[in-house]
């Protein structure tokens, strides 16, 4: 179990303070809470824009995608090259950079090892 929560899941969407749960994580229903999934703000304009045709039906932009859309929306799915492009000229720098020292790695003294100083004396029989 993730924990035990103090208050059902449709108190804990009501509540304005106060402990709700002795949890990490809070798993509510997608239909409780104010803001549903597709419901928000960005998510109804961009089906009315697949509705008239300036979407893909993917929801990805076409010919005819207003430009303003670029500029609100930002897809987080899409490759982006400019930076994949940043990332390799990155690489290539320190890959020919000889300034950079090696990571020197310490190794374990092995003259540290020593046997246990235990006395064991021999009783006379």
């Amino acid at each position: 179990a993730i924990g035990v929560a103090l208050m059902s899941t449709a108190t804990i969407a009501t509540c304005d303070h106060g402990v709700v749960a002795r949890i990490k994580r809070v798993i509510m229903e997608r239909d409780v809470y104010p803001r549903k999934w597709g419901l928000g703000p960005m998510a109804l304009k961009k089906k009315q824009l697949i509705q008239a045709g300036l979407l893909q039906p993917s929801g990805r932009s076409n010919e005819t995608t207003p430009s303003d859309w670029g500029k609100q929306y930002v897809e987080m799915n899409v490759n982006n090259e400019t930076l994949l492009q940043k990332a390799v000229k990155v690489e290539e720098i320190y890959r020919n950079n000889s300034e950079i020292p090696p990571v020197k790695r310490k190794v374990a003294d092995t003259n540290l090892q020593t046997e246990p100083s235990i006395n064991y004396k021999k009783r006379k029989e």
